[in-house]
């Protein structure tokens, strides 16, 4: 998979996520419904937010995918990439 940064406004995707709320685990997300992750936040490329829902997105909410997102690379990348515009 090849990275390339955007060095101008026109070259950002906005249908990539840039950010999103804390991502350490699912036990520790900020969203909740009752004992379950509820979702995240995610920023995009241009400037809008949207909130990823775990029931409309659980692709993006699986625990084999969150087990050590905060030191495997890939994990957080994949996640990154589920993130809905």
């Amino acid at each position: 998979m090849v990275s390339k940064v955007a060095y101008r406004k026109t070259e950002i995707d906005p249908k990539l996520s840039m950010t999103t709320d804390l991502m350490h685990g699912l036990h520790l997300a900020p969203h909740r419904f009752g004992r379950n992750v509820a979702g995240l936040n995610a920023l995009f490329g241009d400037g809008h937010v949207n909130f990823n829902n775990a029931r409309s997105n659980p692709k993006a909410f699986t625990e084999q995918l969150w087990d050590d997102i905060g030191s495997n690379h890939y994990n957080y990348r994949r996640a990154m990439s589920y993130w809905q515009p």
